[in-house]
């Protein structure tokens, strides 16, 4: 029993390591994608499009940030 209920302590931190894991993940994707979009409107000379566009991410670059300490 002692036994059974150390694996499932241990799979319960796991599960909440992948799930954080993956939150940063998208939260890294979202934040990378809006950053492309913004150089690309640097490319073509848009400011505004590019500053929109990390504005638009901010939060997700923010929550990635933390999420790696």
């Amino acid at each position: 029993t002692a036994q059974l209920q150390g694996v499932q302590t241990a799979l319960t931190s796991v599960q909440a390591t992948v799930t954080h894991q993956t939150s940063t993940i998208s939260d890294l994707q979202t934040c990378l994608g809006g950053v492309e979009q913004a150089l690309d409107a640097l490319a073509v000379g848009d400011q505004g499009h590019a500053i929109d566009a990390l504005d638009g991410v901010s939060t997700s670059c923010a929550n990635a940030v933390v999420s790696d300490g």
